[in-house]
């Protein structure tokens, strides 16, 4: 579980959106727990005005090793969904599963706990969605196009599989067990998002005027990606071991090959070399207004080889101004561009790294970028595409 910051609860009058009722019907579970801090429940009769919300808060914020995991978890995942995004999501959610909650002029925080009493499942569920939207470093791997699965032929049934071998993985790297994959069908692609633990942390705490610590295991949201057109299988995770072992298992599982995806090379930079600005042609691409590179990383090949890092506000006015030319036989690295997305008041960076790496500032700018970079030739095997565009870039760069 993440760190133990509960903003919502930590003052009465955020504790006051959620309805009496539902409060005390939450809390009954922990009633001899919250006996022993303080608080009875039985006392308050559920009246709001007579209830302690002071001393509610109190122990809600300064939990000790008594404090039942079931409490801190439900807590965690209360507060997270406590807005008016995540109130949508849960509402959204249960819709579509016909799960039906009382609800009478509900505030986020008293959707989010009801729900929770009625299915945490789709609590835990709708966190994963919303944890999707944080992940923004993709590694890519991909397979033979001609023999890319389409989403009905996935081995989906083999999700409880893999998720005991994720857990014999992340226990041997001391991350405990608990692995749980959620899978979202997200526009034309396959979302899998994995949910699992980290190493344990220890942290200093204050408990009654005394030195002490708590030890918990993190929570940690690794995100897989699956486009059946373009055969790839994009991945974000913490660490290189953790990107190989998911393109092996979820091959395995998912696809029926532990080297379903052999390949590490999606991208090349060679259209920055070969087709200078009309490599950055977006007008065919609706929902980017214009790309600009701003940086450029590559090998120069002499005597000695070195490394070049090229910055400006627009690499491709700067060179035709000072006269520089990339050259011929320099290796491109990496490539930075400031995309403005259409409705967008600044443009956001997008980093294209050689092979196989691309970072985003959101989440959902990888779908139009994918777009433009096939369109331009940027992905490998798409190369002989940008044939049918160049004149037509030629042509919207000359106007």
């Amino acid at each position: 579980m993440p760190a133990y910051n509960l903003k919502r609860f930590s003052n009465p009058n955020s504790l006051k959106a959620v309805s009496i009722d539902c409060l005390i019907q939450f809390l009954s579970p922990y009633s001899d727990f919250l006996a022993e801090r303080g608080l009875s429940l039985d006392e308050h009769q559920h009246v709001q005005d007579d209830f302690d919300y002071v001393t509610l808060v109190d122990i809600l914020m300064s939990p000790d090793n008594n404090t039942p995991r079931q409490l801190v978890d439900a807590l965690y995942y209360i507060n997270e969904l406590s807005t008016t995004q995540g109130m949508d999501l849960l509402l959204t959610e249960a819709e579509s599963r016909q799960v039906e909650i009382e609800l009478k002029n509900p505030t986020p925080i008293d959707v989010a706990m009801r729900m929770w009493i009625r299915e945490k499942e789709i609590v835990e569920y709708a966190h994963a969605r919303e944890s999707m939207a944080r992940s923004r470093t993709f590694v890519y791997f991909r397979t033979d196009m001609k023999q890319s699965m389409a989403r009905e032929e996935l081995k989906m049934d083999a999700v409880q599989s893999l998720q005991g071998d994720l857990d014999d993985w992340f226990v041997r790297r001391q991350r405990g067990r608990g692995s749980r994959v959620f899978v979202f069908d997200k526009e034309s692609e396959v979302w899998f998002l994995v949910r699992h633990g980290e190493a344990f942390k220890r942290e200093g705490v204050l408990d009654d005027g005394r030195s002490s610590s708590v030890f918990y295991r993190p929570e940690q949201y690794d995100v897989l990606v699956y486009n059946p057109r373009l055969g790839d299988l994009r991945i974000h995770a913490t660490s290189k071991n953790e990107v190989e072992m998911y393109r092996e298992l979820f091959g395995r599982h998912i696809f029926g090959d532990d080297r379903y995806f052999p390949s590490t090379a999606k991208y090349t930079l060679e259209p920055v070399r070969k087709n200078g600005d009309a490599s950055l042609v977006c007008a065919d691409i609706p929902g980017i207004e214009s790309i600009t590179l701003v940086e450029l990383e590559f090998g120069s090949i002499g005597f000695h080889e070195n490394t070049v890092q090229w910055r400006a506000a627009d690499i491709f006015d700067w060179m035709r101004s000072t006269g520089q030319t990339i050259p011929p036989r320099a290796r491109l690295f990496k490539a930075v561009f400031n995309v403005m997305f259409s409705g967008a008041k600044r443009p956001r960076k997008v980093c294209i790294q050689l092979p196989n790496i691309a970072q985003f500032q959101r989440d959902g700018d990888g779908r139009l970028v994918e777009q433009w970079l096939e369109l331009r030739g940027f992905i490998i095997g798409f190369e002989q595409e940008t044939n049918r565009y160049e004149e037509h870039s030629q042509l919207l760069v000359a106007v």
